[in-house]
This record gives C-alpha cells, structure tokens and sequence, in this order.
C-alpha cells in the first residue's frame, strides 16, 4: 500500500488501522500498526511512544524502527487493561496527524 501524493491528508490516515494485540505468553499487551509511507510510520511511532510515554505504560518498540516500513508493534510493560487502550487509540491518531502535513510528501 503505497500512499501517493494525490491521496488527502484524510485518506491517508484512514489507511492507519492501529490495533490492540492481546497479552500472549511472555509478551504484554501491544499496540501494532501497518504502513507501506515511512513518513506515516514514523509519526505514527512517535505518537505511540509519546501517548504511552505519558500515561506511564513504558512503551517497548518490540517490533520495527523508528520510520521502518512495514508492520510496527509497541510493547507495554506496566499495566493496563484493554479498555484503556481503546481510549487512547484516538489520542494516538491525533498526535500523529499533528505531527504530519502534506509538504511531507
């Protein structure tokens, strides 16, 4: 999914599906996301570490890097309950959209 300069800013964010990842063996609960935009994938990153940071759930980047394409996964090592995290979801949306304009493209 290649995001190309004729998309709006909307469409572009509606391609972001941020998901919850259940707790599963030795790993807590996660917060994933999906892009092929490394410019969406690093404001996305920096949202989710700044929100998680700022909640006090000691964010771990457990999969991807900084503005690496492809799938992303954020570890949370305090604990939380999902539905806390399905309240911040939109938190997240919005500290990446504020952190993003169209001269990124």
């Amino acid at each position: 999914m290649e995001v190309k300069k004729a998309e709006s800013l909307p469409e572009i964010f509606s391609q972001v599906n941020l998901k919850i990842i259940s707790p599963e063996l030795d790993k807590h609960f996660m917060v994933a996301f999906e892009s092929a935009n490394k410019r969406i994938c690093e404001v996305y990153n920096y949202a989710i570490n700044k929100v998680l940071t700022e909640e006090n759930l000691r964010p771990f980047h457990q999969v991807g890097h900084g503005e690496a394409i492809g799938y992303n996964a954020w570890e949370i090592w305090n604990d939380v309950d999902q539905r806390k995290l399905e309240e911040l979801l939109d938190k997240i949306h919005a500290c990446a959209k504020s952190d993003f304009n169209e001269s990124d493209f």
